[in-house]
């Protein structure tokens, strides 16, 4: 249920944020961000947006997904002193489709996320960019949602807590997993591949891998034509 996000420091700088010495000059973490009770159930899986590295969403067996803003916020008052803090903002809560669709006013059943992944590619628009994350479900499930960046998204996307998401794709039940799935990964694209130019005058199209307490794996191809 807790959310701790840790930072990387290196030699000297791990002394300064420990405020003691660093004898063997090693890379050490440091504890940067503490949530207490981030969910109500334990937290299966969370992934950084590739796009915008500040987003990062959480998946729980509460069956809930969350969207966080994750930057460093001036501590000093004037922004000249350079003093920095890892801050959080939620910015965003919602439950998968597949949850609103089975649950009824008798059942509080909620479907557990078990994985989240963000694709490697935004998905470019005339009105807006938004990136593409994957979300696997305790039934085996997938879904695939829209995720509107910041600065792209129109206002009857935006709440006052800052995004709303949109599914735009469930993968069909005869293609999905009859267990938990338990990891979701997409395909890394090249940098040369990723550049504006390109993304601008070819279709949006990645490769999803998932894989499953069933013993099996699934390798999907979402194309923007299916989306």
């Amino acid at each position: 249920r807790r959310l701790c996000l840790w930072k990387r420091c290196d030699g000297a700088s791990t002394a300064t944020a420990t405020g003691g010495e660093d004898n063997d000059g090693g890379t050490k973490f440091v504890l940067a961000l503490l949530v207490e009770s981030a969910h109500k159930r334990i937290v299966w899986s969370l992934d950084f947006c590739p796009s915008d590295p500040t987003l990062l969403c959480t998946g729980s067996r509460d069956g809930y997904l969350k969207l966080w803003r994750v930057q460093d916020e001036d501590v000093g008052g004037d922004g000249s002193n350079g003093q920095l803090q890892l801050a959080i903002q939620e910015l965003h809560r919602w439950q998968p489709q597949t949850s609103n669709q089975t649950s009824t006013s008798k059942s509080k059943r909620v479907e557990p996320i078990t994985a989240v992944a963000f694709a490697p590619l935004p998905l470019q628009s005339k009105s807006k960019s938004s990136s593409i994350l994957a979300l696997g479900l305790e039934s085996g499930l997938v879904e695939i949602w829209a995720v509107p960046l910041l600065g792209t998204a129109k206002d009857d996307e935006t709440t006052t807590t800052g995004i709303s998401c949109r599914l735009i794709h469930l993968v069909p039940t005869t293609d999905c997993h009859i267990g938990p799935v338990k990891k979701l990964a997409w395909k890394p694209v090249k940098k040369s591949i990723s550049n504006a130019s390109t993304a601008t005058t070819t279709k949006w199209s990645c490769t999803l891998a998932s894989c499953s307490t069933d013993c099996g794996v699934r390798i999907y191809r979402i194309n923007e034509d299916n989306l």
